[in-house]
């Protein structure tokens, strides 16, 4: 439970969560909430609720790795050809 606490904490004060943050609050999502299809208690899910149970599976384990693959793509950039430009439409 930690592993939520702190994005919602890190969010509550206004700041984004690391990723992470988000990759153990995913982690822990999985293992402790969201029921795996292959366990024993899947018995008990109706057949949508399997579909259901897979769907968030591979909505958590995708988000995951967008934000594991956008934060490395960072880091294989040289310095040189870094730049960062914000153009805010609400100016």
């Amino acid at each position: 439970m930690d592993k939520l606490s702190s994005v919602i904490a890190a969010i509550d004060a206004g700041k984004l969560p690391t990723q992470k943050q988000v990759n153990d609050a995913i982690d822990w999502t999985l293992e402790n909430i969201v029921a795996s299809v292959e366990s024993t208690d899947a018995g008990k899910l109706s057949e949508p609720g399997k579909i259901l149970a897979r769907g968030l599976q591979d909505l958590l384990l995708a988000y995951k790795q967008l934000g594991t693959n956008k934060n490395r793509s960072y880091l294989k950039l040289p310095p040189s050809e870094f730049s960062l430009t914000l153009d805010y439409p609400y100016r």
